[in-house]
This record gives C-alpha cells, structure tokens and sequence, in this order.
C-alpha cells in the first residue's frame, strides 16, 4: 500500500522466500532490472503456473501501471488465507490415528491408576473389617 517500487517488492520477498520461490524471484528481479518489468512478471507467471501466483503477478503489473488496487490485494489476502486454512486442515487430518491411539492409551493409563487406588483402598478396608 506504501510502496509503488515493484523491483524491491520482489527482492524484498525474495529475503524471506523459500528456495525455489527465491531462486524465481531472484531472476525476476534480474530480468526487471534488464528489462521491461511487466514482461519479467509474466515470465514469472509462465514458469511458477500457479492460479494464485497468476493471481499476484496480474496485481503487481497494475502496481507497476500505477493503479490503485487495494480492495483487489485485500481479496488476494483473504483468497490466501483460505487457501492456508485447506492446508492446515488437510495436515490435522492425517494426525488423528496417531492421537487417537495415544488418546487410548492414555485413557488406559488413568483407568489403572483408579483401578490401583480402588484396588488397594478395597484390600486396606477388608483388613479392618474382618479383623
């Protein structure tokens, strides 16, 4: 919303990005400062073939073309995030047949520690009512 420098936009998430999103970003960057930016962002495009880094690059060329679009990157935001919530929830449901096997087995603890209490409590109490 600041800033209108698409080039830094770009090295600056190359920073943070992982290896091979740095590795593109990193000749897109490249390739800007040789050339015609929005050129260099649909060559980004072309070599990620991604819908949500479609998604991006069509937002940072109107940056580059000096639009106002922040009701679009918003949108993005929230595409983004929906997108996150999937995956996380794709990666807690490979994990229940692990907890629900330690669930039980934790269960099973807790049940012998009252069964041993009771237990015990029952052997203590036939002593004093048979003695």
């Amino acid at each position: 919303m600041h800033s209108k420098d698409v080039i830094e936009m770009i090295e600056s998430c190359a920073k943070n990005a992982g290896p091979e999103l740095k590795h593109e970003l990193d000749i897109t960057a490249a390739d800007m400062h040789s050339g015609n930016t929005e050129v260099a962002i649909t060559r980004l495009e072309a070599r990620v073939g991604s819908p949500l880094m479609s998604d991006v690059c069509r937002g940072l060329i109107s940056i580059n073309r000096g639009d106002v679009n922040t009701a679009y990157w918003n949108s993005l935001s929230m595409k983004f995030a929906d997108f996150q919530r999937q995956h996380l929830k794709l990666e807690a449901e490979k994990i229940p047949k692990k907890v629900k096997r330690l669930s039980m087995c934790l269960l099973f603890c807790f049940m012998l520690i009252y069964v041993v209490v009771i237990l015990v409590q029952i052997v203590s109490s036939i002593g004093v009512l048979f003695g």
